[in-house]
């Protein structure tokens, strides 16, 4: 299995897996100090969170009905956290 793998993949293997375990043990720690429902809102943010990156750093053009969902995510968001 591992030897159908590129040898110029493994730097960008390597770097996804810390990253991905930094991610799951910050999710754990969050958990000690904020309620379980605001981690879990906070780290399902991640497709907004892409989409709002690749624009600004990437230069990816986003369509009017993929920034009113956006929008609308995010405002949704808000609430949820509010508690309104």
């Amino acid at each position: 299995m591992v030897t159908n793998i590129p040898r110029e993949m493994y730097k960008a293997l390597a770097l996804r897996l810390i990253v991905g375990s930094m991610n799951i043990f910050s999710v754990y720690y969050c958990v000690m100090f904020f309620p379980v429902v605001i981690v879990t809102l906070v780290s399902n943010l991640n497709p907004l969170l892409v989409a709002l990156f690749s624009y600004f750093i990437y230069k990816v053009k986003l369509s009017g009905v993929e920034v009113g969902v956006l929008i609308m995510s995010f405002l949704g968001f808000i609430i949820l956290i509010s508690g309104s």
